[in-house]
């Protein structure tokens, strides 16, 4: 026998129902995945304080790494400054300018854009991990339950 629930359905009923359940696995697939974050999270860390000092760890890496490349760029501009002055040089002495110079000074400037590109994405990477261990700490809190109490709404 067939049952009558079933084939009085239409396509688009059968269509928004696998939606429906592929909507509730997924689901429960997130809930999982914010549990085994969480119990990462409380096994990961004991207070407050260890999180932010793995911030300060993590950032301090990333601000070696900007160090690094600055001292490159200063290094790399001053000699793109004396790659300039020789082409000046040839200017002023209406010679023309050598292609390898000119490729030289090309390459210099590619290469400090690319370098100062580098460091701007090392500055955003620590905007990010203050996000990521702002909301870190919060939801330690939270689990731990000294979270900060939300301000009442006001009247």
């Amino acid at each position: 026998m067939v049952n009558q629930g079933e084939a009085s359905m239409s396509a688009e009923q059968r269509k928004a129902q696998q939606a429906d359940a592929e909507k509730k696995k997924q689901e429960e697939q997130q809930r999982a995945e914010e549990k085994r974050k969480d119990r990462a999270l409380l096994d990961s860390f004991t207070n407050e304080k260890e999180i932010d000092l793995k911030r300060a760890r993590d950032i301090q890496q990333i601000e070696v790494n900007i160090a690094a490349q600055q001292s490159q760029v200063k290094s790399m501009t001053e000699r793109q400054t004396e790659t300039r002055a020789k082409i000046d040089a040839a200017k002023k002495d209406n010679k023309p300018v050598p292609a390898a110079l000119q490729q030289e000074y090309d390459k210099q400037t590619a290469d400090l854009a690319k370098l100062q590109e580098h460091i701007a994405q090392k500055r955003k990477e620590i905007v990010e991990k203050n996000a990521e261990y702002d909301a870190m700490k919060k939801r330690f809190m939270e689990l731990k339950g000294t979270a900060p109490a939300a301000a009442p709404a006001k009247k």
